[in-house]
């Protein structure tokens, strides 16, 4: 998903943390201020891991483990135009 800006990711990114950590599921987050990451369980879409890096999220959704997500991930950013 591309936003159209940094603060518009980052908000989005916020929400969805803050949906999850209200659905009671326990929440991972690791990171540094250009590039974080979420990996939890998902109520709908079990494992998942989201990554917020500039004006783009990137995810993946329903895996057998959040690490296989992470790979997904890198190799998805890594095809972002500036990544």
């Amino acid at each position: 998903m591309t936003e159209e800006s940094i603060n518009a990711a980052r908000k989005v990114f916020d929400q969805y943390h803050a949906y999850l950590k209200a659905s009671g599921q326990e929440v991972q987050v690791t990171g540094t201020p250009d590039k974080t990451s979420i990996a939890a369980v998902d109520p709908l879409y079990k494992n998942v891991y989201i990554e917020h890096s500039g004006s783009y999220l990137i995810g993946a959704v329903n895996l057998k483990t959040t690490s296989s997500g992470k790979q997904l991930v890198e190799q998805l950013r890594k095809r972002l135009p500036g990544q």
